[in-house]
């Protein structure tokens, strides 16, 4: 009965073949995103002022902002795969993501189109409007964050703002005046949210070709894979890649536009001073940026061939056979 056993548990020991051993390659993916416009016409008009009467004074603002925006995110794929594949071509690459230290930035640049109005209507006294100011202002850096380590699914924010204009106006034979400022402020979010392409296999001798897409969305410090079942079901070589390559992402980006306005009358029938502080919230942006993308090196692994069951067998035996004349040896003995 132990003669039959061993001969059994023989067989089933050749038949489970095992995968011998892994590779390993990296490769290096350094993702930019040059400038791209993120947001273009995005406007605002409103006039405000104050009422006395049939007297008035107030302001007419007119508003359009565009902004762009530019990202590198710098991180390496290390890629895990085995040497040689089990008969059933049923095997799994190990993916791992690793950001770069100070390897992730983004910027914001806005650009700000504005008219500024004024008007005054104090009955046969000051009858009186105009445009106060016109301008086209660039340039505006109004938020960026730099040297921060690239992770997937983290929030990467940044505020900033920047006082774009500060006018004041008299005028007689009254006592009036009048005073605006404004300034902009912007809060842009950016998302790495996945990681994602195709593996691409392809049998040597044949040309068949096997698809895998993947998308990793978890980023693991201690360097645990995310594991892509891969099917190689034909013996021999296979040619793998990645490609197509993609930084899949997002960005927030939310634009307030803050005017604070004074009109101060001083006259005979009249003594007022009117204050206007506006919070407005001039854009709400949801967008992604067009980063590069990145195929990996080729690397090969190799499908064994399906073992005929009468060579294992016949193995088998033999090894039975030797195990059954050395006991027998030892028993004479």
């Amino acid at each position: 009965m132990k003669r039959i056993s061993a001969f059994i548990i023989t067989c089933l020991s050749f038949l489970t073949i095992q995968e011998l051993s892994a590779a390993i390659i990296t490769e290096d993916l350094d993702f930019h995103a040059p400038q791209q416009l993120i947001m273009n016409g995005v406007g605002y008009n409103t006039q405000f002022g104050a009422a006395v009467g049939n007297s008035g004074a107030g302001f007419s603002i007119d508003v359009a902002t565009s902004g762009v925006m530019n990202a590198d995110f710098n991180s390496r794929l290390q890629v895990i795969y085995p040497e040689e594949v089990d008969p059933s071509g049923d095997t799994t690459l190990g993916l791992v993501f690793r950001g770069d230290n100070s390897g992730g930035g983004f910027e914001t640049s806005t650009a700000v189109g504005m008219n500024l109005g004024w008007y005054a209507n104090l009955g046969n006294i000051v009858n009186k409007s105009g445009n106060l100011y016109s301008a086209s202002i660039t340039g505006l850096n109004t938020s960026e964050s730099f040297g921060f380590r690239p992770t997937l699914q983290t929030p990467y924010s940044d505020w900033g703002g920047r006082e774009i204009l500060g006018v004041e106006v008299s005028s007689s034979p009254i006592s009036l005046e009048a005073g605006v400022s404004f300034s902009l402020e912007q809060d842009t979010t950016f998302v790495a949210n996945a990681l994602s392409g195709i593996v691409s296999a392809v049998h040597r001798d044949s040309g068949v070709e096997q698809l895998s897409p993947f998308s990793i969305s978890s980023f693991s410090p201690v360097g645990i894979p995310y594991y892509l079942p891969v099917s190689l079901p034909m013996q021999g070589f296979w040619d793998l890649q990645l490609q197509d390559i993609r930084l899949q992402n997002s960005v927030v980006v939310d634009v307030d536009f803050e005017p604070s306005a004074y009109i101060d009358i001083d006259g005979v029938f009249v003594d007022e001073y009117w204050q206007w502080d506006l919070d407005i919230d001039l854009a709400d942006v949801n967008t992604s940026l067009n980063f590069n993308t990145f195929n990996s090196k080729v690397f090969s692994t190799f499908t064994l061939p399906e073992p005929r069951i009468w060579f294992l067998l016949m193995l088998a035996l033999l090894l039975t056979l030797k195990s059954t004349a050395v006991s027998a040896r030892k028993n004479i003995d």
